[in-house]
């Protein structure tokens, strides 16, 4: 049974009529079947919605979002992806809100899923078109905010049905909270903010790095990608790695722009409460570059640092000008970076 409507309420107007559409169309309790066949297709009450028009549009998707409202209220949903060939999922109490006026889309999604999966999450999303977009589904090219609320959520359950691999991350365990703001443009996210309250967590942050457990990790991260450049933050980030080691739950900000004509590449650092041999224990494990992980592995530094705020010129892995000020206390970084045909215990200098 693909679809089943025990309550439909369908207001019309004269624009709306001739739109072929609903002013406000509100769908109480339904249980809707939508499917991913192993060729990409997407099919909704068994009915092929990717199909497209001559024109390479799809009229699913021009209707969808032209509609002036769309409401359901308690309604069933069950998703098979066979491309992926993940579990069905099934969600119970659906609600869900499309608002559609003039070229900005508000959508809002609420269910909860399997015990397993997690306890009861919200979706949101604004998003405007622009002026020429030559259809409202072509949502590829729309602009916006999403937001997601998740109070209890399996991060291993969640990964089969979002893929975190096209970020370089793969999840073997994490629980917790979670919510997060994603930049959306031109249907790619380009940046976003996450709270997180997480346990048990063992990631892999990138294909040639090892996998970082931590026992707790709790904050805020933020990240942007632009053309030419990319900066990441933390804000009231702590943790604590199941061999006991706790991160004091400090703030850091990276900014880099790549070169631009006749102006180098450049980058500023900004950062507080970090502590070193703690950072240095677990650098390998993240997605620092080689040239960071090579120095933090060569000069093995401890200490504190309180407040640090260096810039520099140049490409990362090859700086021309760099300057830093700061406050560091009990400082000690090795007299030499570690090699072959040295001590494992080089000679180290301390502050």
């Amino acid at each position: 049974e693909a679809l089943r409507l025990p309550r439909l309420v369908a207001a019309v107007s004269p624009s709306s009529l001739w739109g072929l559409g609903f002013e406000q169309l509100y769908i109480d309790r339904p249980e809707l079947d939508i499917r991913r066949t192993p060729d990409g297709k997407i099919y909704v009450a068994g009915l092929d919605v990717s199909q497209v028009r001559s024109d390479g549009q799809s009229a699913f998707a021009d209707w969808f979002f032209s509609q002036t409202e769309l409401v359901i209220r308690g309604g069933a949903l069950r998703w098979t992806d066979d491309l992926r060939q993940t579990p069905p999922l099934a969600l119970a109490g659906v609600d869900f809100t499309l608002r559609n006026p003039g070229r900005r889309h508000l959508l809002r999604l609420d269910a909860t899923p399997p015990a397993s999966w997690g306890e009861r999450f919200s979706l949101r999303g604004v998003f405007r078109e622009p002026l020429w977009s030559g259809g409202a589904g072509q949502w590829k090219s729309w602009a916006g905010q999403l937001y997601a609320e998740f109070s209890r959520v399996d991060l291993l359950q969640a990964q089969r049905y979002v893929s975190l691999e096209s970020l370089g991350i793969r999840l073997a365990s994490g629980n917790g909270s979670l919510r997060a703001w994603a930049d959306v443009k031109g249907g790619a996210i380009t940046g976003g903010t996450a709270d997180v309250v997480l346990h048990e967590v063992n990631a892999q942050l990138g294909k040639a790095l090892q996998p970082l457990a931590l026992q707790t990790v709790s904050g805020r991260l933020a990240g942007r990608h632009f053309a030419n450049g990319f900066d990441v933050a933390t804000e009231g980030l702590q943790f604590r790695t199941r061999d006991g080691l706790q991160w004091p739950g400090g703030n850091a900000s990276v900014v880099y722009v790549g070169a631009e004509g006749k102006l180098p590449a450049r980058g500023e650092l900004k950062a507080d409460k970090l502590d070193l041999a703690a950072l240095a224990l677990i650098a390998d494990r993240l997605p620092l570059g080689n040239a960071a992980h090579a120095m933090i592995a060569g000069f093995a530094p401890k200490g504190l640092v309180d407040v640090v705020d260096a810039k520099w010129q140049g490409p990362l892995d090859a700086p021309s000008a760099f300057s830093a000020k700061g406050r560091v206390s009990q400082l000690e970084v090795a007299a030499r970076p570690a090699s072959a045909g040295h001590s494992n215990r080089p000679d180290r200098k301390s502050v």
